[in-house]
């Protein structure tokens, strides 16, 4: 019983300090004019004029009539009643509205800072955390990507079952995953139909998560290689944004397909902290694969050297029904074609993803 007290109580301190609230505002105002009222109080006010000062004098000592200190008295607990109230429907609320942090696990062994806990404040809402671990031992090696592909897809079942019973309104999502990059593009693509999605990404200086809270610095990405499409029905679409592309891999696996680029000046690991520079981003990924659509092609094969946030936006802004079929793949330096393997995603009516093996679909 003492565990649930102190939770109760906890929670209670959490939501009173974590942002201003009216009601408190109105109860502090209530108790300081019933404690003046009650105890006596002096006020004085100085009007500067042309002619010298004006000065009016109030004292509730100094026989004020009982009316006005009875009235006061009124008024405060009138104030009061009504910001427990206010207080009172805020808790309600509050307990309605709940936050989903999506956690995806694939390239860590260690447990860290649970994606809860770095949600920001200013997203309201009881803390549920959704955590799915695609790791399968060593660092970052995914052995049986069919295996963690069938895991990452019960994702819309999860939300489903954690938000059941609530308005769509009273819930919120934080994602964030450190995954490969063909598995944080299809939780981009998985989270689509959510509204209120907010991004973290993990800050490798501050060894933790961190939001999207930088502001817009005008950098976009340079678009090349649209001229060269021709009459194609598949292309390979690079964004580079933390690392250059590999463009002897890129070759190797996919022999004489055009090469649509999207790349900064100078690629980087850190360039990525706006919302709004990654809402920029994807818009221009966007734009060009419809563009595509009024071409011959008809397959879509994606080479990502981006952060995982940069994937998830890419991945929530593509269209499940109107574009393309769309692969995602893994690049592996050691691997002879640098592609091992990759993910065509569930869009172009495709009910489910599907793992693709090196030579086993397009070029």
């Amino acid at each position: 019983m003492n565990k649930h007290i102190d939770k109760f109580l906890s929670s209670l301190i959490e939501f009173i300090f974590r942002r201003p609230m009216p009601g408190l505002k109105l109860v502090g105002w209530g108790v300081a004019i019933v404690l003046a009222a009650m105890g006596g109080f002096a006020v004085t006010f100085v009007i500067p004029l042309e002619r010298g000062p004006a000065k009016f004098s109030f004292d509730s000592g100094a026989g004020t009539p009982a009316l006005i200190l009875t009235s006061l008295v009124v008024l405060g607990l009138v104030l009061i009643g009504g910001g427990l109230l206010w207080i009172a429907h805020d808790l309600r609320r509050e307990a309605r509205k709940q936050v989903l942090a999506i956690e995806l696990r694939g390239l860590r062994d260690t447990t860290g800072q649970p994606l809860a806990a770095a949600v920001p404040k200013s997203l309201q809402g009881r803390r549920v955390s959704l955590l799915l671990d695609i790791r399968q031992g060593a660092d970052g090696a995914i052995k049986t990507p069919g295996d963690a592909l069938r895991k990452l897809e019960s994702l819309p079942h999860m939300l489903h079952q954690s938000a059941a019973g609530r308005d769509r309104q009273d819930v919120s999502v934080a994602a964030a995953g450190l995954a490969p990059v063909p598995f944080m593009f299809l939780m981009g693509v998985l989270l689509d139909d959510e509204d209120r999605v907010r991004l973290l990404d993990w800050d490798r200086t501050r060894d933790g998560w961190r939001t999207l809270d930088e502001p817009d610095d005008g950098e976009r990405l340079d678009v090349t290689g649209l001229d060269a499409v021709g009459d194609a029905t598949e292309v390979v679409i690079v964004v580079s944004v933390s690392y250059p592309e590999d463009r002897d891999a890129i070759a190797r696996r996919f022999p004489g397909l055009p090469v649509i680029r999207f790349s900064l000046s100078s690629p980087v690991i850190d360039h990525h902290w706006s919302a709004a520079k990654q809402s920029a981003w994807t818009q221009q990924f966007f734009d060009v694969v419809r563009q595509l659509c009024a071409t011959k092609v008809r397959r879509i094969h994606a080479v990502l050297a981006v952060p995982a946030s940069v994937a998830i936006s890419l991945g929530r802004s593509y269209d499940k029904r109107n574009v393309a079929p769309l692969t995602v793949y893994q690049y592996e330096k050691g691997d002879s074609l640098g592609y091992p393997w990759g993910l065509e995603m569930p869009v172009a009516n495709a009910a489910e993803g599907r793992l693709v093996r090196t030579g086993s679909q397009g070029s």
